[in-house]
């Protein structure tokens, strides 16, 4: 006679054990307000669940490519432009502002992302979280370990912070590269004027 009020009580725990955190101002709630926006591969969602640093870093990189897109537009010979620009992916390299940057930067990866219920699981937080001095570090069930920073309360995702350094670092180092290109065709041109007005020299002495 029991056994219906048993199976209810059952079936509220369960309900109740079911319940997700999405309160941001938790590391916890933050990571699964994450992933569900990865899931919906929402780009402004997935933006905004970031820290200031990799808006910072993001800037910083989005100036190093403009700067890198000048240089190639301005000083480059015609000819030699489109092995520059070969360099670099055009969405990324012609994105107006840092959101934009953002956007051709991880838009690949979500476009290739399969979402399903293994990713939703996968993605979802499970202690324990490591907490101390604003930062924390949230385990999910597929056993990675996912920054966070606590920012006006609410905390925000460090993830994609490494993957911007390396970015930078490489951009840098390409910065280099075309530097050095640019000062190589410059000796060239130099030569090459050089030698013609040496071969004009000769043609007007040899005249009669």
């Amino acid at each position: 006679m029991h056994a219906p009020v048993i199976v209810t009580l059952l079936t509220l725990l369960v309900t109740i054990g079911c319940a997700e955190n999405l309160d941001p101002a938790s590391p916890a709630g933050a990571m699964n307000q994450l992933r569900d926006a990865v899931m919906a591969k929402d780009m402004p969602k997935i933006r905004a669940s970031c820290s200031s640093a990799t808006g910072e870093k993001l800037a910083k990189l989005h100036g190093i490519l403009k700067t890198q897109k000048a240089q190639i537009s301005g000083h480059y010979p015609a000819d030699h432009q489109a092995t520059a620009y070969a360099i670099i992916p055009k969405e990324i390299l012609d994105a107006p502002d840092q959101e934009a940057l953002f956007i051709a930067l991880i838009t690949p990866q979500l476009e290739a992302l399969e979402t399903g219920e293994g990713l939703h699981y996968g993605m979802s937080a499970n202690g324990p979280i490591q907490k101390g001095d604003g930062q924390a570090t949230v385990s999910t069930q597929s056993k990675e370990s996912i920054g966070f920073v606590q920012e006006d309360g609410l905390w925000k995702t460090t993830i994609f912070e490494r993957q911007l350094d390396q970015n930078i670092e490489r951009a840098e180092l390409n910065g280099r590269s075309l530097t050095e290109n640019l000062k190589v065709l410059e000796e060239l041109k130099r030569r090459a004027a050089k030698k013609a007005g040496t071969a004009a020299t000769a043609a007007s002495t040899a005249s009669p």
